[in-house]
């Protein structure tokens, strides 16, 4: 499953993206299920609801989430690099590498309206970098994912700071 659009961008980055496609990744004999941006907005891989698409188009023209929804845990939104880390989120910071700033600020709103109306769990692409996390512990997986059944704001990569920590429990 990818975005039409994306996938044609990245046999065509502009010189700048270019380093952001592995070309060995998509470059193969695949039988793609396209999507097409806002028209496929929401769409339900499975039929089920457990596998949904948000169409975030920023960091790259065709960037999609997921939200995934399993009856055990509170629906999870895996932002990749749509939302980059929750500094991204906050509208607090932008990351260095975008397609479209324009279009990158618009799907933080579209994502926050998500989080809210959903009661969703969001997951950011990429932990917090304040010059106080260890490389090592950046590069820790998913260590403590919050899997409460409620909604909470966190990033996967580390443990939430104590400031985050106290955002997640506060809404408990």
């Amino acid at each position: 499953m990818v975005q039409r659009r994306e996938l044609e961008y990245a046999y065509a980055a502009h010189w700048f993206q270019v380093p952001a496609y592995i070309r060995v990744d998509f470059d193969q004999d695949v039988n793609w299920l396209f999507l097409y941006g806002e028209q496929d907005d929401n769409y339900d891989h499975f039929g089920d609801g457990t596998i949904r698409t948000l169409f975030t188009p920023g960091r790259s023209p065709g960037h999609t989430s997921l939200v995934r929804t399993l009856d055990e845990t509170a629906p999870m939104m895996l932002t990749a690099d749509a939302c980059y880390t929750m500094n991204h989120y906050k509208n607090e910071a932008l990351q260095g590498l975008l397609h479209s700033t324009a279009d990158c600020a618009d799907l933080v709103q579209k994502i926050q309206r998500a989080v809210d109306a959903l009661e969703i769990m969001l997951v950011s692409g990429h932990p917090p970098t304040n010059g106080r996390t260890s490389r090592k512990r950046r590069n820790t997986t998913a260590r403590a994912l919050n899997f409460t059944g409620r909604a909470s704001i966190y990033t996967i990569g580390a443990p939430p700071s104590l400031k985050e920590r106290r955002v997640i429990y506060s809404r408990l």
